[in-house]
This record gives C-alpha cells, structure tokens and sequence, in this order.
C-alpha cells in the first residue's frame, strides 16, 4: 500500500509522454490527422506612399461680427441660422440724432450753393456731410462676406459699447484645413494633389480636397510643416469638426499586406504558421515575424520580415495547431 502513491506518479508520467513531439506526430509511431486549414499567398504590391494626419475643419469666412459705436440695440434682422449676403445688415443701433445730424448737414451744403459763398466753406460743409454719413453709417453692423449667421451674442434692448460682440458670421461652404507633415515628408506634398477627408460624422465616406500650399519653412521648435488644403464643398460637412485627411506623397512603396488574423503574439513576438511540403505532405511551420499596422484597415498588416514572398500561410484553422501538424489546405 505504500507504493501507491509511486505508481500514480508514474501513471502521470506515462500519460504526459504521450504528447507529441516536434513533427506533429504521436510516439509510437501514432500519426496526427490533417488539420484543414485556409491559406493565402505572400504577395508584393506597389501602393503609393500616403500619409495621414489629423486637422480641423476651417471656414474661409469666420468672423466674429462687433460693433463700431455704441448704443442702443432696436433690431437685429435676420434669424439666427440664416444664410446672408455680403452687406446684409445684422444688428442696428438707435440712429435718431445721426440721422438729425445728417439732415442738417444736407441742409446746409444746400444752402451754401448761392453765389458769394467761399470754396472753402462749400468743403467745409461737404466734409461735415461725409462725417455725418460715416456716423450714421456706424449705426449698423453689415455683414462683411457671404454666409450663415451662426447667432447672436447681444439682444435687442441691450446697450452695446464699441467693439462689443453681436454675433458670428460663417461659410461652411468654404471650407479648409492645415495639416503638419515632417521633413522628410514635405518635398513629396505636391500643390494640386488630391487627398481625402474623413470625419466621424461620415466615417462611411471620403470627401474629396486639394492641397494649396505647401509650407515653405518648419513650423519653429518642431521640425514640422503646414500643409493648406480647400476641402470640397459638402452639407454634411460643418466648421470645427475633426478630420483625418490622407496626402499623397511622390513616389511608391512595397508592402506586403495579409489579413490580420493569420498572425497572433507568443512570448511577447509576432508569428504565423507557413505552409512547408515535408515528403509531399503539407506541414506547419511555425515563423517568428515582423509587422506594421495597416492605417484604415484594422483587418490587415503589413509583413515587413520573416517569411519570404510566395510563401503560403495559415489564416483560418491554425487554433490549436502546432508546429509540424499535417495540412488539409481547403483552398487549393
């Protein structure tokens, strides 16, 4: 009975040496079946070289509308949200004593019309009319551009000071945006390339844009430079809103992409499994490898080392595999 425990343990050790070994076969000469498996093929390709970088949408037209005088606010026009024509007047002032001044003035540049009267009291009097004009003229806040009135900072019966805020003016049809590339990415940004915007709004969809400019010194202390892009015309595109914009670049780069599910992580490396033919039979390989993420497609990587071009591997049916497992490969 003492001996029990002894031939437990060695029950375990003969049920634990009855793994496989490194060829994927059962001591004993006990063969593992085929695994069926999908595979690809490492392939080349040529894609042209883009960078990404985010930016927020600009108007041409933003401008903060204010007042040149002061006064009494009696009218503000236009509805919040209104689309306006350039000089469309936004907010008015009380004018009653610049509009009495100004008629007084008319009145007497008319009067000095009668022979007898000097040249220079005649300029006098038409000067004191300009001013009379301008004064009244500071008595409304014009619209400066074409635009929406996006809203109003100030109320009717409010009492404004010069160069208080009445409201914002903005275009969101003329819309831009500057993006930062680095220095070794500048002299590859060509004025007059098309790149494309996305934004959360619309993550189903690309808008089209046209870079401008291209700076011609780095932004100091960051060895960056801007990039000034008009961005196409859209509804669904607003001011402000937060943008991922792709600039090509001049010239091409090789990459070979493969979906994102043939890799996985052990002990901290990247690796696949290869399909290797041993004596005819299809085998797995395992391969320790090198990848990059794929911007804007989370379903591929790029296989940058460890496995040679033409190359066939595993990317569905590998869970469970190990190294030297017979293949049954579906997609030949």
């Amino acid at each position: 009975m003492k001996r029990a425990p002894i031939a437990i343990a060695a029950t375990a050790i003969a049920l634990l040496s009855g793994c496989d070994d490194a060829t994927g076969n059962a001591p004993g000469g006990v063969t593992r079946s085929p695994v069926r498996v999908t595979t690809v093929l490492v392939k080349e390709r040529t894609d042209p070289v883009e960078v990404r970088r985010s930016a927020t949408l600009r108007s041409r037209v933003d401008v903060r509308l204010a007042t040149e005088s002061a006064g009494l606010v009696v009218s503000r026009p236009i509805p919040a949200g209104t689309r306006v024509a350039k000089n469309a007047i936004v907010v008015r002032l009380s004018d009653t004593a610049e509009r009495a001044a100004l008629t007084a003035a008319r009145a007497r540049l008319a009067g000095l019309a009668r022979e007898g009267v000097s040249l220079a009291e005649r300029q006098t009097a038409a000067a004191a009319v300009q001013q009379a004009e301008e004064l009244l003229r500071m008595r409304t806040v014009l619209a400066p551009a074409a635009g929406t009135l996006d809203g109003y900072d100030i109320e009717e019966g409010d009492y404004a000071v010069p160069g208080a805020h009445v409201g914002r003016l903005v275009d969101p049809s003329r819309l831009w945006l500057i993006a930062n590339v680095l220095e070794n990415e500048i002299l590859g940004v060509e004025p007059g390339a098309a790149v494309w915007i996305e934004v959360p709004a619309g993550p189903d969809t690309r808008f089209p844009g046209k870079v401008i400019r291209r700076g011609s010194a780095a932004l100091p202390g960051t060895g960056q430079f801007e990039v000034e892009i008009d961005v196409d015309a859209d509804a669904r595109l607003l001011p402000g809103f937060i943008a991922t914009v792709g600039i090509p670049l001049k010239g091409t780069r090789a990459r070979r992409l493969i979906p994102r599910d043939a890799v996985f992580q052990r002990h901290g490396t990247w690796r696949l499994f290869a399909v290797m033919e041993d004596d005819g039979t299809a085998r797995a390989r395992e391969r320790t490898v090198r990848v990059q993420s794929v911007p804007g497609h989370p379903e591929l990587v790029d296989l940058t080392a460890g496995v040679d071009t033409g190359t066939r591997i595993i990317v569905r049916g590998r869970i469970g595999i190990v190294d030297g497992d017979p293949l049954r490969i579906e997609d030949r």
